[in-house]
């Protein structure tokens, strides 16, 4: 359906063309509709460029504005119009470059902080339906020292736009920063007349190319073949990490001496190795994988910016009896015929045929493999060194996608949602796949069935390798480190122990870590924090926190559990026995990007008397978190006694006019209203023992005896400060909260907990949710639980920071707006934030 209309009359906007869009990605509609959506931001496209000599920022403005005047999709908006999604092409307006200066910042940790802003301005959610699609920022980290981020949506750009962009921006800074005009040609073929060419063709192609997708994904069972490490959360989760592997160089060069032998392209190669690696993975012979074409089908596509790439399905039958040489021509001939019908846009193929009751899980395919090239022009600012800069946002918009460069060396980008998979068996599959592209290489006549086992030797060969190579032992320096090298061989039972390995990766739990510690005060006269280890795992490091003891520092509640990470800190409050390695699990599932604080009671080091009242000890917690976070939004969760601080922490930080967006209760209840009589006591400590025991009978693996014994540890002996900090928990009244709360809590429970006066649902007025993790008692931050916590925290982070940017941005486009007589369509605010209603 052409647009036949006038814009103006149905839009309210000056627009200089508009047409129905393309319908790349069957959820598009969905992101134009919700911004603050994980999804949309995933489909965010970063550029960032380490800009080093004397900048003109001028020029650099100039050659941006001249950018998106000259292509019309980053001038693009995007509105629902009788159930179609119209693009509408705005006239070019003024774009400023805004320039944040860090040269506040200590040298040492400048470019990191570059590096954090830009992460976190990538992952800014794109308004689609306001624009603009195209955002530039400079980070000045010195006079002679920048960096540039470029950040367009992939609904209006792909990977061959960007190296157009790149390319016009070198060539237009180049020309302005010598007083010189632009040396761009006009575009005389815009997006808008290619969207019309293609919707024309398919009025009479459509049927066809329906017909031939029908047939090509006849029977499909989705396309799955790798089983996740955890099970899919309700809510389809978007974070995203890479695992690398470069290809040696003999290995590469017989690869590409083998796609002209068996006339194939590259490309043709690696997804056939790839393909037979999912065969032996999952025992299926069906193989369906995805990949994402140029379809750039002229010249005129090629120098356009805009969004051209598409999905399209190579599907191949795979017996055990076949040859690689069989499978390579057997995907020749799909691949080819497959790229005769690449040009009707994906999202259309799943609508049409009804391929998934729920689109945004992208059900059709589990793999995309893409072998990414881009224009070959080569590019350069003159009198500045530019270098392209790596960003990893810690997002991903499918289940595993494998990118693949062929140059020198073939480089493997195993990119996957990290909810769903370890590294470790990311790591293992590229492994897999190195060694199904060596046997290629060497042996094309080799069968599919054969594969398996020579991926069990290859494994075995690494195994036995790293078995017996040599490693770097590190002996002890002085008595200190001796000492602790004798404690730390006896508790681990492991020799030798050397100053410089991990105390966790030599097989330390929480459990031993307590005998440790124990040792530790009798042998030194000690008393150190438990969380000393997550901040110093190894003996060196621990050995300079036992020198440093006798110094006059004070005592700070406030330790780091995870340091660094782009996204706004949580800050973990200690449970009754105020140990924190607790949370040591939960950061780890929160990934890397996320910087965790832990908050340890005072009088864990024996040196100063306890606090005895729940306010004070929220009181002086708040002081000390307002040293690293001045002003809130503030993340809060605590567990057990923790969430009752993390709940007066909120009404404080409340009462002096900061933000709480997150406070999480983890199985904390009412303690006041709690029936202490020696029956109650006694049913209480049967039910630990018992459901103690049935986590243990349904675990499988010996190595969980241990989560069994540290369970009766902790019943047979308790703390002077665990005693005092539960008479506080049980002595503070709770007063109304009018904030939201989050209450994660595990499907059984004790029978105390269950009386509906120990619950929040009278205390708190500004919106409840009710977590339930499928736990025993007080087993949420434990293996395999944990996990469901991390990404039930994480997603709240997530679209809190998320909608916080949304709006930021829309009151910043307000304000353009009306600096240049522009009046947006009002958009409405999102109404749930965390499955809570919004104040």
């Amino acid at each position: 359906m052409m647009m036949t209309e006038s814009p103006q009359t149905n839009l309210g906007l000056t627009a200089e063309d508009s047409f129905p869009a393309p319908k790349w990605y069957f959820q598009q509609m969905l992101w134009v509709q919700n911004p603050w959506h994980p999804e949309n931001f995933a489909y965010n496209y970063p550029l960032a460029l380490h800009m080093r000599g004397p900048l003109d920022r001028s020029a650099l403005e100039r050659s941006i504005q001249e950018i998106v005047r000259r292509h019309q999709p980053l001038r693009s908006v995007f509105r629902i119009m009788e159930g179609r999604l119209i693009q509408i092409v705005l006239p070019p307006q003024p774009q400023q470059l805004p320039v944040v200066d860090l040269s506040h910042v200590c040298d040492a940790g400048r470019e990191a902080e570059a590096l954090r802003l830009a992460v976190a301005d990538a992952n800014r959610p794109f308004d689609l339906s306001q624009g603009p699609l195209l955002r530039a920022k400079l980070w000045c980290l010195g006079p002679e020292d920048h960096l540039l981020l470029l950040t367009t949506h992939h609904i209006v750009s792909d990977n061959w736009s960007m190296a157009i962009l790149l390319r016009e921006l070198s060539l237009g800074y180049g020309a302005l920063s010598a007083g010189q005009p632009s040396p761009l040609a006009e575009v005389s073929y815009p997006y808008g007349d290619f969207v019309r060419q293609q919707q024309k063709r398919f009025e009479c192609k459509e049927l066809e190319y329906l017909a031939f997708w029908k047939e090509q994904l006849a029977g499909r069972n989705g396309f799955h073949y790798v089983p996740p490490d955890h099970v899919q959360p309700e809510s389809k989760t978007h974070h995203g990490a890479h695992e690398r592997l470069t290809l040696d160089q003999s290995l590469t060069n017989a690869l590409k001496t083998l796609s002209p032998k068996e006339k194939v392209s590259p490309f043709m190669i690696l997804l056939t190795a790839f393909q037979c690696l999912l065969c032996r993975y999952s025992g299926q012979h069906d193989i369906g994988v995805a990949s994402c074409v140029a379809n750039r089908q002229s010249s005129q596509d090629e120098r356009m910016v805009g969004h051209f790439s598409n999905h399209v399905i190579v599907r191949t039958s795979l017996a055990d009896n076949s040859t690689l040489r069989d499978i390579l021509r057997q995907v020749r001939q799909t691949a080819l015929t497959v790229y005769s019908y690449q040009d009707l846009p994906f999202g259309s193929v799943v609508e049409k045929l009804e391929t998934a009751s729920d689109a945004s899980r992208n059900n059709l395919f589990q793999m995309l493999l893409v072998l990414t090239e881009s224009p070959k022009d080569k590019w350069s600012f003159p009198g500045l060194d530019v270098r392209p800069l790596p960003l990893d946002v810690g997002t991903t918009a499918f289940d595993l996608v494998v990118w693949l460069k062929l140059e020198e060396k073939l480089e493997i980008d195993l990119q996957y949602n990290s909810d769903l998979f370890e590294a470790d068996t990311i790591r293992q599959m590229l492994a897999d796949y190195g060694t199904v592209l060596g046997i290629m290489s060497k042996n094309p006549e080799a069968q599919v069935g054969e594969l398996g086992i020579a991926m069990l030797q290859a494994e075995s060969r690494e195994h036995q390798r790293l078995k017996h190579a040599p490693q770097a032992y590190k002996g002890p320096r002085d008595s200190v480190e001796s000492q602790l090298v004798k404690l730390w061989e006896a508790v681990l039972d492991k020799r030798p122990v050397g100053i410089e390995d991990d105390f966790f990766e030599l097989g330390g739990t929480s459990l031993l870590a307590a005998r440790l510690f124990t040792q530790i005060e009798e042998d030194f006269k000690l008393k150190i924090p438990l969380v000393t280890l997550v901040q110093a795992p190894t003996i060196k490091k621990l050995a300079k926190v036992i020198h440093l003891q006798g110094s006059p520092d004070a005592w700070h509640s406030l330790v780091t559990i995870q340091p660094g990470g782009v996204r706004p800190p949580l800050l973990c409050i200690h449970g009754e026995s105020g140990n924190l390695l607790i949370y040591r699990s939960l950061a780890r599932y929160m990934g890397p990007d996320q910087p965790i604080y832990g908050l340890q009671p005072q009088g864990l080091d024996g040196k100063q008397g306890p606090l005895t009242r729940i306010e004070d000890m929220a009181a002086r917690y708040i002081k000390e978190i307002r040293v690293i976070q001045p002003e809130g939004p503030y993340f809060l969760a605590g567990y057990c006694m923790g969430g009752t601080i993390a709940f007066e922490m909120a009404q404080q930080l409340s009462g002096q006019g900061q933000r709480v967006d997150l406070l999480a209760l983890l199985d904390t209840y009412n303690w006041r209203m709690m029936e202490r009589t020696y029956l109650h006591d006694l049913y209480f400590n049967i039910q630990k023992v018992w459901f103690s025991c049935q986590h243990f009978l349904s675990m499988n693996s010996r190595k969980k005896l241990r989560a069994l014994q540290a369970r009766y540890h902790e019943l047979s002996s308790e703390s002077g400060l665990a005693k005092c900090n539960r008479r506080a928990a049980c002595a503070y009244v709770p007063k109304m909260y009018s904030g939201r709360m989050l209450h994660v809590r595990p499907a059984r429970q004790y029978t105390r907990y269950n009386r509906p006066e120990m619950a929040w649902d009278e205390l708190v007025t500004g919106g409840l949710e009710v977590f339930c993790v499928p736990s025993y008692p007080a087993q949420l931050v434990e293996e395999p639980f944990v996990r469901d916590l991390a990404i039930k925290l994480r997603a709240c982070i997530t679209e809190s920071t998320a909608r916080e940017n949304f709006i930021a941005d829309r009151d910043a486009r307000a304000c353009e707006h009306q600096s240049v007589g522009f009046s947006p369509q009002p958009t409405a605010a999102p109404e749930t934030l965390c499955g809570l209603p919004v104040a």
